[in-house]
């Protein structure tokens, strides 16, 4: 009895002693050494295996692509273990937050040795903490936050350097996360620390795991081979091997090597139970076919036959083709390719490699327009990750181009034949397409009822005799239920594939044209957001067919024209895209031929000239030539076929052209007008038959128009008109006649107007093209975008996520405009921009303007659009970013997928003054263009409120009364608001002085609380343009900015020592007594906070503390992340014990707060303004 009594209680004071992580000594290491092993991360680490486990056994592999070295790359795959890893992290947590012993034991007499110094200055004395951080590395990893599991790893090597195991292990999950990361130059460097090291049986399979993937990433197949090749000799696992030789068999086929890839599938099928990989093995021994093999032939057309590889056709077709193709048979090959698109169900990696291989096919036959179809089929199948999807686009692309211009010539000469036919011919062909379409559709109704009929018939003969079957199972046993019984599942699906085919597992899996679906549905969408009705079209109708017939002359006139630009436009495809001279020639000729009156004719006779030398028809050449000479020979084509020298001096007479037009543009831009015009005139007599003729004659009479009478400017841009100019050149002179003949007079500027005029130009702060000459600091050399102003730019508009179809058409047409206007400013080869729609990735959506020869020339336009009111106003308030950015780092920017990074870097490296550099960019919102800050300009106070909502009478009353003098009057915003506007309110200064008077009055607080009111000054002009164009939430924007943030207090009702303003910057605070870790407390908030959020402990008095959370902009902000972490318990586990408190509070309410001490009194306050 005595022992067991002695027992417990060594049990108790064992328990007693060891349960606090402040004391530390024998009794308390072991006990939180034991816990934290074989209680909390045993349990975190079970959940990290098995998540991995369950990764390995639920992984789907795609057999057509590249293997992954670890099924763990896999997005989809990494999901399945998501749960486990986060277990595995609250585990981790767990036994660092408890079980962690920092606390110096107490210094023993007579203990000086050496060792006993070493052991206390120890910054750990539970020796599992490092395995729990670890683990929190790993867990981290698996769930794709790189950044925190390489902070994690990062402090185990800087708390743990003495534990070299530990260091190993460490160093290849490094190098591991960074090659996830893509940051290959970094994991290099583990790679040295690694060669060398003791590795266990399981770490030498991952390192050369680990290798591999370091190198198949980065697409250097040979290393990727040497290094799969020894992880096959390191690995003992019978699973995982023959995944690892198709792997490596893949690799050898990327490099052409049939032989050895032959060989690695043989391994790869030996032994293996995995039927999908044995199949798709044996599949792949096609692609490794090798001449005279007709076993693995045999093999393929055997697996066509089992029933067990209906679904896997498609590959079988594939590879079987692949056999055909090696041997030279093309026209066998090409046949099965189809059978393999045809047979394809849910495979669609399959169907792009189909389709890749018959577009290949039929682009190698110079037969365009099928080969177009397949390649625009491959990349609707095709994932947008695969290498070479970016070169496919591109071909399909200028086959499209190709394939509509073909479209356009057959489809007019089709009509035009028509056209040329008479009513009653013309009425027969009609209707005879219309019977066959009314034919068709009385075949297709028959066969469908005849099919139903069918269907009819079998269901009720299977009723009966699945009713005897039923009664005598049910007699027998009972019954079971359905999916138990295989006759009844096997019956079904015979059902199934009766009535509906073989159908994909997808959400709308009955239609079998899904494409016109869609199209139906986006139809909508335009239909609902356009001005118009859609008409559903009748094709039993003649209407339908005679609507695009040209039977009037102007119709025949714009149906030759069509014919006349896609002869030319398919020309020059066939020449410099395609190089295919001869289909080049076709088109030529037969646009001469077609065509002589043709403004083009000459440049289409060079070109066919050209086409012919091409093609190896010298004759043929040569009498283009001649006629090209004969019929033409003041053109400058027939000029320079006689002297070679010809388009030399031509071009360099350009050059001087345009080299002095440059200048004197320059001098005109920067109001030197009598300059420009002497260098105009210049330009006139040195060059009178100059190409630029036209835009120096509009450039000269635009500096008349600022320096002379208006009779001297009529005729300087009569004689513009004269010079047959372009029609935008032509489009602006025009208008600025017609304003004159109206009794408009253009301004005129004497040299004392110019000089003012070039001193207010001088002190904007927009520069662009100064380079930047300051030494790369660390951080540059860090940065991956870099700064090469002489390369070509492109101007970049990301579009808000839910920016609607119309309103992107509407920014498109404006952009357009822009370009035209600035193209008939300039000239041709400066103003010829294209505007292109691109998705750049998820939800992101960006309009590209192209192309600037640098970025002096990118930087002028983005000064032009990112300031032009009529196109910003389509962004209705929401959020966007306009830049300029080189093709290299557009590359870039579409890799990393971080656009604030790059406006950051834009900002910084091409903006002198960062602030203007904010307002280009989009970074202020629309409203820094929109609204004009004129601090001394009369302000009216207004008070926007929904209309039925607020009593507007009672609170015009109570304005009259806190200024009587004032006038007010009421205007309406739209049909949800009204205002009252308080007039003449004085400056901003007086004006945000009445602002505070009305924001303390407790009755109008009060009436307004609940409601969505706005309050707020504004000059008079800027109240117009609020009117004009109804964007409340801009000018609150362009207020806050401005206005709010430019007093030294802020705007509120005051209530006591606070004020409350929900439109200025607030923070989330937490108080708690000082007794908790405050790192711990901040970390695990900055795991829990998103970008942009910033997390600093401030000492409150010598008892409390505060955890502050800035970088709300305002209120509503502050309070979405207030309740978002009230409703997160995990965020107070370390406060469970301790009275703490949680609030969001304003800036200047916080520092009121912190120098009074008055935290009761602000709590009584968050509660009234805040919660209630």
């Amino acid at each position: 009895m005595k022992s067991i009594f002695y027992i417990s209680l060594a049990v108790l004071v064992f328990a007693l002693t060891g349960c606090s992580t402040k004391k530390n000594n024998f009794f308390t290491r072991q006990y939180h050494r034991l816990t934290t092993r074989y209680n909390v991360y045993f349990n975190g680490d079970e959940a990290l295996k098995g998540g991995v486990k369950k990764m390995e056994q639920n992984h789907k592999e795609d057999y057509t692509n590249l293997l992954p070295v670890f099924v763990s790359n896999n997005e989809q795959t990494r999901a399945i273990g998501g749960s486990d890893m986060d277990y595995a992290i609250e585990k981790a947590v767990k036994a660092i937050d408890k079980h962690s012993i920092t606390a110096k034991p107490k210094r023993r007499r007579n203990k000086n040795s050496k060792n006993y110094e070493t052991f206390r200055k120890k910054k750990e004395f539970n020796d599992q903490i490092a395995k729990c951080y670890l683990l929190l590395g790993k867990a981290y990893f698996y769930k794709e936050k790189y950044n925190m599991a390489g902070n994690t790893f990062r402090y185990i090597q800087r708390q743990y350097p003495e534990d070299k195991a530990l260091m190993t292990e460490v160093d290849l999950w490094m190098f591991r996360n960074l090659t996830e990361m893509g940051r290959y130059d970094e994991a290099v460097q583990y790679l040295a620390s690694l060669e060398g090291a003791k590795l266990k049986r399981r770490q030498r399979e991952m390192y050369a795991a680990a290798r591999t993937d370091f190198y198949v990433r980065q697409a250097q197949y040979p290393q990727a081979i040497r290094e799969a090749e020894n992880l096959l000799g390191v690995c003992k696992s019978m699973k995982r091997k023959p995944r690892y030789n198709f792997m490596l068999s893949q690799l050898y086929l990327k490099e052409n090597q049939d032989a050895q890839a032959m060989a690695a599938l043989k391994k790869a099928v030996r032994f293996n139970f995995n039927y999908e990989m044995v199949f798709n093995a044996k599949i792949n021994m096609a692609l490794a076919y090798q001449a005279g093999d007709e076993s693995v032939k045999k093999k393929l057309n055997k697996m066509l036959k089992d029933s067990r590889n209906e679904e896997y056709q498609d590959r079988i077709y594939y590879a079987l083709a692949n056999i055909e193709e090696k041997k030279g048979n093309e026209e066998a090959a090409i046949d099965l390719y189809w059978k393999s698109v045809k047979s394809s169900i849910d495979n669609d990696n399959q169907k792009s490699l189909s389709f890749l291989k018959l577009g290949g096919y039929y682009y190698k036959e110079r037969q365009y327009v099928p080969a177009q179809s397949c390649y625009d089929s491959c990349m609707y199948f095709m994932d947008s990750r695969i290498e070479g999807y970016e070169q496919l686009k591109t071909l399909v692309g200028d086959l499209t181009e190709l394939v509509t211009n073909l479209n356009t010539i057959q489809r007019q000469d089709s009509l035009q034949r028509l056209a040329g036919l008479s009513d009653a011919e013309r009425n027969n062909i009609i209707d005879g397409i219309i019977q066959d379409i009314k034919d068709e559709e009385k075949r297709q109704k028959e066969i469908e009822q005849q099919a139903m009929l069918e269907r009819n018939f079998f269901q009720r003969n299977d009723m009966l005799s699945r009713g005897n079957t039923y009664n005598q199972s049910s007699s027998g046993s009972g019954g079971d239920w359905y999916f138990y019984n295989p006759m009844t599942i096997s019956l079904g699906k015979n059902d199934f594939k009766r009535k509906w085919g073989r159908r994909k597992l997808e959400d709308n899996w009955r239609r079998q044209n899904k494409a016109m679906v869609d199209f139906t549905e986006e139809s909508e969408v335009l239909a609902e957001e356009g001005e118009g009705t859609v008409k559903k079209a009748d094709i039993t109708s003649r209407d339908y067919y005679l609507e695009d017939i040209p039977l009037t002359e102007e119709q025949m006139t714009a149906s030759n024209k069509k014919i006349e630009d896609a002869y030319y436009k398919a020309g020059e495809v066939y020449l410099y895209k395609f190089n295919d001279p001869e289909k080049a020639l076709d088109c030529f000729t037969a646009f001469i031929s077609r065509f002589p009156e043709s403004g083009n004719i000459t440049l289409v006779y060079y070109l066919a000239y050209e086409a012919a030398g091409k093609a190896g028809k010298a004759s043929q050449a040569e009498t283009l030539k001649d006629e090209l000479i004969r019929k033409f020979p003041d053109s400058d084509y027939a000029k320079g076929l006689q002297d070679p020298e010809y388009f030399k001096k031509v071009d360099s007479d350009l050059r001087t052209v345009d080299r002095m037009y440059a200048e004197a543009y320059e001098l005109y831009q920067n109001v030197y007008y009598k300059e420009a015009l002497a260098r105009c005139e210049d330009i006139l007599q040195q060059f009178p038959g100059s190409k630029m003729s036209s835009y120096v004659l509009f450039l000269r009479a635009m500096c008349i128009v600022n320096l002379q009478p208006a009779d001297e400017a009529r005729i300087a841009l009569n004689e513009v008109l004269a010079a047959q100019p372009t029609k935008r050149i032509q489009t602006v002179v025009n208008g600025i006649l017609a304003s004159m003949d109206v009794g408009d007079k253009p301004v005129l500027y004497a040299d004392a107007e110019m000089y003012d005029a070039r001193y207010l130009k001088s002190v904007r702060n927009w520069t662009f093209d100064e380079e930047k000459n300051a030494e790369n600091t660390e951080e540059d050399r860090e940065n991956p975008y870099k700064v090469n102003k002489e390369e070509e730019y492109c101007v970049v508009i990301l579009l808000p996520e839910d920016m609607k179809t119309m309103q992107v058409l509407h920014l498109q047409t404006r952009l357009t405009f822009l370009n035209a206007a600035l193209k008939a400013e300039q000239k041709d080869e400066k103003g010829d921009y294209q505007v292109k729609k691109e998705d750049l990735w998820y939800k992101t959506t960006a309009l590209q303007i192209e192309p600037f020869a640098n970025y002096g020339e990118a930087a002028v336009y983005l000064n032009r659009v990112a300031v032009d009111k009529t196109l910003l106003k389509n962004f209705k308030g929401a959020r966007y970013r306009i830049f300029a950015i080189s093709k290299t780092n557009f590359s870039v920017l579409k890799r990393l997928k971080n656009a604030e990074q790059y406006v950051d870097f834009f900002v910084t490296n091409y903006f002198d003054d960062r602030g203007q550099g904010e307002i280009i960019t989009g970074r202020q919102g629309a409203a820094a263009h929109l609204f004009k800050y004129e601090a001394d300009e009369k302000h009216d106070f207004v008070l926007m409120v929904p209309y039925r909502q607020v009593n507007v009478k009672k609170m015009a009353e109570l304005l009259h009364g806190i200024e009587p003098a004032f006038a007010l009057e009421k205007e309406t915003y739209d049909d949800r608001y009204e205002m009252v506007v308080v007039k003449n309110v004085g400056t901003q200064v007086q004006s945000m002085e009445y602002l505070q008077l009305v924001s303390r009055n407790k009755e109008i607080f009060d009436r307004l609380s609940g409601t969505s009111s706005y309050m707020f000054t504004i000059t008079q002009s800027n109240l117009g343009i609020l009117l004009e164009n109804q964007n409340i939430e801009e000018y609150m924007k362009f207020f806050d900015d401005n206005y709010q943030r430019n007093q030294s207090g802020e705007v509120g009702v005051g209530d006591g020592d606070f004020v409350y303003a929900k439109s200025v910057a607030h923070k989330f605070v937490l108080f708690y007594p000082n007794t908790i870790d405050p790192f711990k407390l901040k970390t695990t908030f900055e795991e829990f906070n998103f970008a942009g959020l910033m997390v600093n402990n401030v000492k409150y008095d010598d008892e409390h503390d505060c955890m502050v959370v800035s970088g709300f902009r305002n209120k509503e902000e502050a309070m979405r992340y207030f309740q978002t972490a009230v409703d997160n318990r995990k965020l107070f586990r370390s406060l469970r014990n301790v009275d703490y408190r949680n609030f969001i509070i304003s800036d200047s309410n916080f520092d009121t707060m912190c120098e009074k001490k008055e935290i009761e009194q602000y709590l009584q306050f968050f509660k009234k303004y805040y919660l209630e």
